[in-house]
């Protein structure tokens, strides 16, 4: 059972609000303890009527003093009793929940409902939690985009409905005239569907005798609207319009309703209760629901974000056009909507993914065998090297949960942030040197890190971090290697460190052959494949924010190219364009050039894909997991990095690599798949190429049983990391 503290601003009418209320309620059914705090509304005593305890603090203003009143009342709540998480839904919250977490040592979630408004400093202040959950796909884009939130901490969830309390009402309850309802909180940034209809109230009732309007709600702009709805009864000569005002019990006013007209959470309890709906807000005009609008409808929560601007005539005309249709239709359509809630936005749904979410950020405890130090290419925006900090990471706690875990970065707060592991520098020898004396296991990988071919300071800095695990007693595992490419000096240096590592595991054949050589015995070496295999591909909602604009099947005529610069492995540009022109030209393929690396690979594909017109170029960073999930949906990729290769074959997608290097093209060997040399002409390339594509299918189901096979000496890896860390260290925690 997880100990939950939720902090919100208000529990008033509104969709978050409503959201709090139905996640806290199923949570406490499935077994969790939960309470809630927020400065108080309709909905709290709703939370009491369902046994779960409500904290009144002033968690909805920005006044710096009501500020410091909140923090000092949930930090008073935080020492006299015990939780495991806090797990804030708005921004305010937010930043105070960030600092009592830290002080408490509390994981720390936050729920994003809506788009905030941007600002240098509020961007600064805005805190996002080890994990956040997502309403919408359109808002973990906008939280990717505007404050660079990893995608991996992102978990998309649905705002579920009580599918149950909201139900259609019981038959021949339906009233005479034809009745419309709009819930919504009426503020002046929520308001426009309610001054949209009182404008057309007058010729409504002109078309409809009998027809009443109901515009529940309260907020900032109801002066303005018992204005308008006063002037729309006076030009129908009777009353129309109604404001009810706030309604606790919102299946009142739904109650009976012909149609409905707004947008997000209470659109989705109007469909759970069988009424027609049109969406409508303050960020477009979506119009009449129906089941084949799913699809786009999820892409902003059902909010309208990305339509066309809401016009009065539409929604008129829309209006109109429904209730011509007569009762009985009206029920069908009804019915239909709420086998889409049934379907897609139960509770139980919603609940799950909040528990998988509070799983991936398990309770701090105390380190059970000291820390794991992980040493690597890491924080240097290299996607590869950030995919195998990914997955060694994601297989190293699907073991263990509560392992303790410091890296070695290039950029520590980022990846910190990102992974959420404790970070240091790679360059701060005392910071280095501290973590060291927490650990209990050194870990060097995964990669081609003991190599000079690139600079031999490269292979002095690994090396000279090797001996200070060892001479601070640690046993150290080369993790996921590949060695070389070495100079004879380097290649003895090597030879020198191999004996003191504790366990070996390598990528490819010829660096298991170099440890044979070098005299490791054979119970250390070990044969395995790159960490990247425990990825999964990444759902389609989830990787099509890299292309805005474009929908998945459109990325099916479509190729990777992702090539790597370099004095020797440069492709031939005119080759490779030629490659493209031909693709474009006889299979209809689009070229999509992405950086692996952006300080390296930019410039060169940059120049390519202003050479070739009609391309594509991927700005945004995809994770591992969204690459392997883009390259699923291609037929091809043209490559000369290691982990675009990897990435094809987890995807089953048919890769030719161009290069000379040899890490690629042993695992290229390993799989089966064809590597020509960079200075490969436009001939060899056409020709490679078209006979992948033509033996399509074989290769992807080969690929796919190859893919299998590497992800389960990938986890035998991550097994035996974990074992090592427990066997160091039986006894439980720090050295």
């Amino acid at each position: 059972m997880a100990r939950i503290l939720m902090t919100a601003m208000s529990l008033g009418i509104g969709g978050a609000e409503t959201h709090v209320l139905e996640i806290a309620t199923e949570l406490t059914r499935l077994g969790e303890s939960v309470t809630v705090a927020s400065a108080g509304g309709v909905f709290a005593d709703q939370l009491a009527a369902r046994g779960i305890r409500h904290v009144t603090a002033p968690l909805d203003s920005r006044n710096l003093f009501r500020m410091i009143r909140a923090y000092r009342i949930l930090d008073r709540l935080l020492r006299e009793e015990s939780f495991d998480i806090i797990h804030a839904h708005a921004r305010i919250p937010a930043l105070i929940s960030a600092r009592l977490a830290k002080k408490h040592s509390l994981r720390f979630v936050t729920t994003a409902h809506y788009p905030f408004r941007v600002t240098g400093i509020l961007r600064r202040l805005t805190q996002w939690g080890e994990r956040t959950i997502a309403v919408s796909a359109d808002i973990r884009a906008y939280l990717i985009r505007e404050y660079g939130v990893s995608p991996d901490q992102i978990t998309v969830t649905v705002n579920g409905v009580d599918t149950e309390a909201f139900a259609p009402p019981a038959p021949g309850r339906a009233e005479p005239f034809p009745r419309i309802v709009s819930v919504s909180r009426l503020d002046a940034d929520r308001s426009a569907p309610a001054h949209a209809l009182c404008a057309i109230a007058p010729r409504l009732a002109e078309l409809f005798p009998g027809l009443r309007i109901d515009l529940a709600g309260d907020g900032d702009d109801l002066p303005a609207l018992r204005s308008k709805a006063d002037l729309a009864n006076r030009a129908a000569g009777r009353e129309v319009v109604r404001l009810p005002g706030a309604l606790s019990d919102v299946r009142e006013v739904l109650s009976g309703a012909s149609v409905f007209v707004n947008v997000s959470r209470a659109a989705l309890e109007a469909m759970a209760m069988g009424i027609p709906v049109i969406l409508a807000g303050n960020e477009g005009y979506h119009g009449v629901f129906s089941p084949a609008d799913l699809p786009r409808a999820l892409e902003s929560n059902f909010c309208c974000r990305g339509c066309a601007p809401l016009s009065p005539d539409r929604l008129l005309s829309d209006l109109a056009g429904l209730l011509a249709r007569g009762p009985e239709d009206l029920r069908r359509t009804g019915l239909e909507n709420r086998a889409v809630i049934l379907e897609h936005f139960s509770l139980a749904c919603m609940a799950e993914d909040y528990r998988a979410v509070y799983r991936a950020v398990r309770p701090f405890r105390r380190p059970k065998y000291g820390e794991l130090f992980v040493c690597g290419y890491y924080g240097q925006r290299n996607l590869g090297d950030e995919a195998m900090l990914r997955s060694l990471l994601d297989g190293v706690r699907s073991r263990d949960p509560d392992l303790s875990v410091t890296v070695v970065s290039a950029h520590p707060k980022e990846t910190a942030r990102r992974y959420g592991v404790s970070s240091v520098h790679r360059l701060n020898p005392f910071r280095i040197s501290a973590a060291l004396s927490r650990a209990s296991l050194f870990v060097l990988g995964g990669g081609n890190l003991l190599q000079d071919g690139t600079s031999a300071r490269s292979l002095w800095y690994y090396r000279t971090l090797f001996r200070r695990a060892k001479k601070a007693g640690l046993p150290c595992v080369l993790y996921a290697n590949g060695i070389g490419p070495l100079s004879e000096r380097g290649s003895a240096r090597v030879r020198e460190l191999l004996p003191d590592a504790e366990r070996v595991s390598l990528r490819e054949e010829a660096s298991l052959a170099f440890c044979e050589r070098a005299g490791l015995p054979a119970e250390r070496r070990f044969l395995t494949a790159d960490p990247a295999f425990l990825l999964s591909p990444a759902a389609e909602e989830e990787w099509i924010r890299l292309f805005p604009g474009k929908r998945p099947e459109d990325l099916s005529r479509c190729f990777l190219v992702a090539l790597r610069p370099g004095t020797r492995r440069t492709p031939a540009p005119e080759a490779v364009l030629d490659l493209c022109a031909h693709l474009k030209r006889e299979a209809g393929l689009t070229p999509v050039f992405l950086a692996m690396h952006r300080k390296a690979d930019a410039p060169m594909l940059r120049d390519l894909q202003k050479r070739c017109p009609g391309s594509l170029v991927l700005t945004a960073e995809p994770t591992g997991s969204e690459l392997i999930g883009l390259l699923s949906r291609m037929p091809f990729c043209l490559t000369g990095r290691l982990h675009a290769l990897i990435a094809s074959v987890a995807a089953g997608t048919p890769c030719l690599s161009l290069t000379d290097e040899e890490k690629l093209t042993a695992f290229a060997a390993r799989v089966s798949l064809p590597c020509l040399p960079p200075e490969a002409d436009a001939g060899e390339l056409t020709g490679t190429a078209s006979d992948l594509l033509r033996r399509g299918e074989s290769i992807r189901e080969n690929l796919l049983r190859e893919s299998a096979a590497l992800r389960a000496l990938a986890e035998e890896d991550a097994d035996a990391v974990v074992r090592m860390l427990k066997d160091t260290n039986p006894k439980g925690g720090p050295r």
